[in-house]
C-alpha cells in the first residue's frame, strides 16, 4: 500500500493541488513516486543545469541518419554544421497545466542539405526530468518576459555554440 502524502512532502508542495496526479489516491502515481524517491531534494533547475541536461540528451541521439538521403551525422557538432534549423523548437506542454504523466516534450527541426526535415526531440528523457525542465521553462520565460519558443531557441543557441566550440569548430 502506498504511503500517504504529507503536506511537507517535497514532491507535492511545489505542485498546485489541481495539477497533482491522483491515480492511486496519494497525489502521484506509484511509478512517479518510485522514481522520485531516488532523487535528491532539489529546487528549480539552474540555467547551467538545464543546458547540461539537454545537451547530454541531444548528444545521446548521435550518430543520426537522414532517412531520405542516407547522410550520417556523427555528432551534434557535425549535425549543426551541415543542417539548418527551422524556426523555434516546439513544446506543446503548458507549464501551468501540464501533468507529469501527460507530457509530450519538446522537438527541434532542421533541414538536411537534401531538403528532408530532421528532428531531435526530448523522447527518451524520464518523466521527472521532462517535468523539471518544463517548470524551469515556464519560470524562466515568465521572468524574462519571452515566449517558451524564444526561450527554447535561446537554449538551443547556447547548446549549439558550446557544442561547436568544444568540437574545435572543425569539420
Amino acid at each position: 500500500m502506498p504511503r500517504s502524502v504529507r503536506a511537507s512532502d517535497p514532491l507535492t508542495t511545489r505542485v498546485p493541488r489541481q495539477q497533482r496526479i491522483v491515480i492511486d489516491g496519494v497525489g502521484m502515481t506509484r511509478a512517479v513516486r518510485r522514481m522520485a524517491a531516488h532523487l535528491p531534494q532539489v529546487g528549480m533547475l539552474s540555467d547551467d543545469e538545464v543546458t547540461a541536461i539537454v545537451r547530454n540528451h541531444i548528444e545521446s541521439k548521435f550518430p543520426k541518419l537522414c532517412g531520405n538521403c542516407g547522410r550520417q551525422y556523427g555528432s551534434l557538432a557535425d549535425y549543426l554544421r551541415r543542417t539548418t534549423h527551422l524556426g523555434h523548437p516546439v513544446s506543446l506542454d503548458d507549464p501551468a497545466t501540464a501533468l507529469p504523466e501527460q507530457l509530450v516534450g519538446a522537438i527541434s527541426y532542421a533541414n538536411c542539405p537534401c531538403g528532408s526535415t530532421l528532428a531531435i526531440s526530448s523522447s527518451g528523457l524520464d518523466v521527472l526530468t521532462k517535468f523539471a525542465l518544463l517548470q524551469w521553462a515556464g519560470a524562466s520565460a515568465a521572468r524574462r518576459r519571452i515566449s517558451i519558443g524564444q526561450l527554447l531557441s535561446d537554449l538551443r543557441q547556447r547548446i549549439d555554440d558550446d557544442a561547436l566550440q568544444s568540437d574545435g569548430g572543425g569539420s
